[in-house]
């Protein structure tokens, strides 16, 4: 409010809290502007974040466009963007390139699967919103926004300070809600792409490193609730199949797989492990 009353571009609403995708919905249905950006409360940005996405948008009149991101765990030690530490870089995505580039693996992927770090065309959310309700609510409507999208841009420049929560523990406190809202977010994609032949090979790699991921990240919570046991069996067999019949996969690559599937707690030691020195 007392921004409001600084300075006129500004609007102030009040609403009884609804969470967070009731809110961006909120949001949306009430915008005056032509772009869309959306930022996490407890992450940070550089001063020149919006100037830079403008400056892009209109350059290449993209639909999308985004920043890199640095990652930090605490406010006291985050790492600072420098411009002088960086080589500017600027890519260009075109229409089916884009999807491909989000089921990519994290080494060679530009778009970050967050929602943050990026500005929308407004256009873009003409017949989309948030689902309500939903945990992991960015993976239910990224890649809908992305497959709507004709030009999308990253600028490797890392200005959006992206908060990593909860990397203190490798047994953390899940719900039932938190595995089965990701599982499916993920049941969602494969239903959207799974008869689309050019997407599929980077369709299925994306959901065999998201599975894993998944296996991983509630391997203490699975291993005590019997009701997700099925599931957490379909998971691993899907896994198993995908790298027994999957053409193209490195030896390396299926190590690894077989190592996080047959030590899931072990890995996760690992990974706990790796945050802290980070």
């Amino acid at each position: 409010d007392e921004l409001k009353e600084k300075d006129e571009r500004i609007s102030v609403y009040h609403k009884p809290n609804g969470g967070l995708s009731d809110a961006r919905n909120f949001g949306i249905d009430h915008s005056k502007g032509d772009f869309y950006l959306f930022i996490d409360s407890d992450d940070a940005l550089h001063p020149d974040f919006c100037k830079v996405l403008i400056e892009l948008q209109n350059k290449y009149n993209a639909d999308i466009v985004s920043t890199g991101v640095i990652r930090f765990y605490d406010f006291v030690k985050i790492k600072k963007f420098d411009n002088a530490n960086y080589t500017s870089k600027e890519t260009l995505i075109y229409d089916k390139e884009i999807l491909k580039q989000y089921f990519a693996p994290e080494s060679k992927r530009y778009i970050e699967h967050g929602l943050c770090m990026k500005l929308y065309k407004k256009e873009l959310f003409k017949e989309l919103r948030f689902s309500v309700g939903r945990l992991h609510e960015d993976l239910y409507i990224t890649h809908k926004l992305l497959n709507l999208t004709h030009c999308f841009v990253y600028t490797n420049l890392p200005y959006y300070y992206y908060f990593q929560k909860n990397q203190n523990s490798i047994c953390k406190t899940y719900k039932s809600k938190n595995f089965t809202d990701e599982y499916d977010a993920i049941a969602l994609m494969i239903s959207s792409y799974e008869n689309d032949i050019d997407l599929l090979p980077y369709l299925k790699r994306f959901v065999a490193d998201h599975y894993m991921f998944l296996i991983n990240r509630y391997y203490c919570y699975l291993s005590k609730n019997k009701e997700l046991l099925p599931k957490k069996n379909e998971l691993v067999a899907w896994e198993k199949n995908y790298l027994k019949t999957e053409p193209g996969l490195s030896f390396g690559y299926k190590f690894k797989k077989y190592i996080k599937l047959t030590f899931p707690h072990f890995y996760a030691r690992y990974k706990l492990l790796k945050n802290k020195m980070d």
